[in-house]
């Protein structure tokens, strides 16, 4: 009786799950690093599930539409120049097939002002003096254990 639920069980799941694992059907993604830059920074796009050897456009303002190709996985990348002037949120539009992506960039101007990273601090320590020592108590106490057994054996 249990045995035959379970199976029932299992092939109403089956015949429900089948039907929801087909629908989904991933898109084309598009992502950029940096996610922050300042004008005449480079901006790198990569972008997967393309269709394969499909043309890949990429547009925003104050720079010239650029197109690459989809290899034959279906994924791109290509990189961008943030035009000079360009502040605040910058746009690219990818367009890929029917699909249009968007991705943007937080655009700052250089902040002279601000202060430079100070470099790391040392931790830690020399191990080789202490390993030098450690050896050495270690020799001693070899050659003590060594001339206290002599002369046990002699006595």
């Amino acid at each position: 009786m249990i045995r035959s639920l379970l199976v029932a069980a299992l092939l109403v799941v089956g015949v429900l799950a089948a039907p929801a694992a087909a629908q989904y059907e991933p898109g084309p993604t598009v992502s950029l690093a940096p996610t922050t830059a300042v004008a005449g920074a480079t901006v790198v796009l990569a972008g997967q599930q393309c269709l394969a050897s499909s043309p890949v456009t990429i547009a925003a303002p104050g720079m010239e539409a650029q197109t690459t190709t989809a290899g034959p996985d279906g994924s791109w990348t290509s990189s961008v120049v943030v035009p000079a002037g360009t502040s605040g949120t910058w746009s690219l539009t990818v367009t890929c097939g029917d699909a249009v992506l968007v991705a943007s960039v937080q655009v700052g101007a250089v902040d002279s002002s601000a202060p430079q990273a100070a470099p790391l601090p040392v931790t830690g320590s020399q191990t080789v003096p202490f390993a030098a020592v450690g050896a050495g108590l270690v020799a001693g106490g070899l050659l003590l254990v060594l001339l206290v057994q002599r002369r046990a054996d002699r006595a």
